[in-house]
């Protein structure tokens, strides 16, 4: 990706964050995510039996800085509140033009965990 800039954004409603791209002002800024999908396989399955099995998702893990979005998402978390539409966007810049490639809209969010790692 050489050239390119990454950037991942999340908009939660009342919750703040500290983005200045002019498609996502005041959106929290992240470093990462993750969705883990799973596929149960059941036990003896076999060929095309292997494809049969449920498939599951798993929380999506954000990794980020600390920044003024933090004490409202550990907040959120600790009292269990639902957000009823968070928006995740990947974008990527090249030559000054930011493009999204990937857009996630969940609906009825909750934070189910929160760590603020220190060094």
């Amino acid at each position: 990706m050489k050239g390119k800039k990454m950037a991942l954004y999340v908009q939660c409603k009342d919750i703040e964050g500290e983005a200045t791209d002019s498609n996502h002002q005041k959106w929290i800024i992240c470093d990462s995510a993750s969705l883990p999908v799973f596929r149960s396989i059941p036990s003896g399955a076999v060929d095309q039996q292997r494809t049969k099995g449920e498939t599951s998702l798993g929380d999506i893990t954000l990794v980020r800085q600390l920044d003024k979005s933090s004490p409202k998402l550990m907040e959120a978390c600790a009292l269990g509140k639902f957000n009823k539409e968070v928006k995740i966007e990947f974008t990527t810049t090249t030559g000054g033009k930011t493009d999204t490639y990937l857009k996630w809209k969940l609906e009825n969010v909750v934070v189910t965990g929160y760590s603020c790692p220190g060094n």
